[in-house]
This record gives structure tokens, C-alpha cells and sequence, in this order.
């Protein structure tokens, strides 16, 4: 059985279901026996947000989207709405870039499922079912409550550290340098320079082998792969 298809080492970076592999697919068929891989996107929308799209629709892949509460308005609705057309998932990263350790559970939730209510109401309907916690980090109390109502929460196992080095050489060789089956790469499309490297970072995996997907709603929460 091919339950967990995104499995590396002894963590789980993100996990797709056999019998749902269909419903992640944009443009035909994915071959789960290939290499697969998730990059993420934080802070946005922002300016730069519709260049990251065009890349996408470009190359025909996927991304998810952790969307800031703060930066969301109905000037961004067609933004929203493009995402979603383009088959790229949309979650939440709080109202306002909160680390969850300082607030309570009741205040953390709010902050989280506020963005989810709001991504609704652009999109017309779109169902969040993710979200990414601001800095990595988390509570259990958050996360179980969230978890027992079908909304899950996703970290990385890539750091490409682009809002400290915005280079674009830099950012790709974080994106790439070591990937394996499974990672989910963390990125910042508020920044020029990442938005610029994208493409190379799409080519790089597409012509090693490595498939795209958004990142499965039934997944469970999962931590910061450990750094070397």
C-alpha cells in the first residue's frame, strides 16, 4: 500500500492518500511512483503574488499559499480567485503574523480561523483547510481543537531563509541544495527576489524528476524537519 506517498526518513512532511491522489492533480495524471514536492508560499498576497501565478500557470504546477489576514482586502479578490482557478491550495497564517506561544488558545484560534472566514468570502466559497503557524510555532491545545475540526497545521522541512538573503542564487540553492521525496519548501512571496528565483526552482525539480503537489487536507501537523 502506497498510504503515506510523501514519506521521508521518519517524519512525514506531508501525507496524500492513494485512494485520493486524483483530486490533487491540475494537469493529468501524476505518477505517485516519481518524486514529489510542495513549495509554499507565505505573508502574501503582495505585489509580486501575480508574478509567482504566472510561473505556475507557466510550468503547469502548483503551490499553497499561507495567506496574512492584514494583507487581504477585495482588491485582492481576483488574486484569491486566480489561486484557486489555478488549482493551488489557500490557507491561513493569521490575521496578523502572530506567534501562537503568546496568546491564548481562544485568541490564537480566532486569529487563525478569522483568515480562513475572510479567504471564503474573496473567493466566493474557496475551504480552507490548513494553516501555517507564524514562525513555526505552535501549541498542542491549538492544534488539536483546530485538528478535531478538520483543519490541520503545516510547517516545512525547507527553509530557504530568503527574507534574511534576498538573492536570487541564494534562494534557489536553499530551495534545491538537498531536496528528497516529500519536502515541502518555504518561501515568501512579499520578496522580489524569491518570486524571481521561482522558475528556477521549478525547472530544477521538473527536470530531476520531481512531480508538484498542494498539500493534503487530511494531513496531520507536522514539525520542523531537524536541522544538521
Amino acid at each position: 500500500s502506497k498510504e503515506d506517498v510523501f514519506n521521508g526518513n521518519s517524519y512525514h512532511s506531508f501525507k496524500v492518500l492513494e485512494e485520493n491522489i486524483d483530486k490533487y492533480v491540475m494537469f493529468g495524471k501524476i505518477d505517485p511512483n516519481k518524486p514529489m514536492v510542495a513549495i509554499t508560499f507565505d505573508d502574501g498576497p503582495g505585489a509580486y503574488t501575480p508574478q509567482v501565478l504566472d510561473a505556475l500557470e507557466k510550468y503547469g504546477v502548483r503551490a499553497t499559499f499561507f495567506l496574512v489576514g492584514n494583507n487581504l482586502a477585495e482588491s485582492k479578490a481576483d488574486t484569491l480567485k486566480r489561486m484557486v482557478e489555478l488549482g493551488c491550495e489557500l490557507g491561513s497564517h493569521t490575521t496578523d503574523h502572530t506567534n501562537l506561544h503568546n496568546v491564548s488558545t481562544e485568541v490564537g484560534i480566532k486569529k487563525i480561523t478569522d483568515v480562513m472566514d475572510e479567504i471564503k468570502e474573496l473567493t466566493g466559497g474557496y475551504e480552507c483547510t490548513t494553516y501555517r503557524p507564524p514562525y513555526g510555532n505552535y501549541t498542542k491545545e491549538i492544534v488539536n481543537t483546530l485538528a478535531s475540526q478538520g483543519k490541520y497545521a503545516i510547517n516545512w522541512s525547507i527553509d530557504t531563509l530568503d527574507w534574511k538573503n534576498r538573492d536570487v542564487a541564494w534562494v534557489t540553492e536553499q530551495a534545491t541544495t538537498g531536496i528528497t521525496d516529500g519536502d515541502i519548501i518555504l518561501m515568501h512571496d512579499i520578496h522580489k527576489k524569491t518570486v524571481d528565483a521561482v522558475p528556477a526552482i521549478i525547472e530544477y525539480c521538473l527536470e530531476n524528476g520531481y512531480t508538484f503537489k498542494v498539500l493534503d487536507e487530511n494531513a496531520p501537523a507536522v514539525r520542523n524537519k531537524p536541522q544538521n
